[in-house]
């Protein structure tokens, strides 16, 4: 289990001896953080928004490797959400 008090104090110090944040993503991934760690982490220690935190972590070099596994589940879940004109019942 990760410890998120403790990574969003380490984050803290990275940032601020001038750490870059794809290495801060990188240092998160390394010490076991899923995305939804890495997002919930830099939303704290950036003071930024859900979804720019989001958009940071998803589009990192880091988390390249399942990035398109990722949106792909992303559409499918949408598309089964979504109700589509074509497949309503009509009674």
């Amino acid at each position: 289990m990760v410890d998120r008090h403790r990574l969003i104090g380490e984050c803290g110090k990275l940032k601020q001896d001038g750490v870059d944040l794809e290495s801060v993503v990188a240092y998160l991934r390394d010490e076991g953080c899923w995305k939804i760690d890495c997002i919930a982490i830099l939303r704290e220690v950036l003071g930024i928004s859900l979804g720019d935190a989001k958009r940071l972590v998803h589009g990192s070099s880091t988390w390249r490797d399942v990035r398109e596994q990722d949106e792909t589940f992303h559409d499918e879940l949408i598309d089964a959400l979504v109700e589509k004109p074509e497949t309503r019942k009509v009674n």
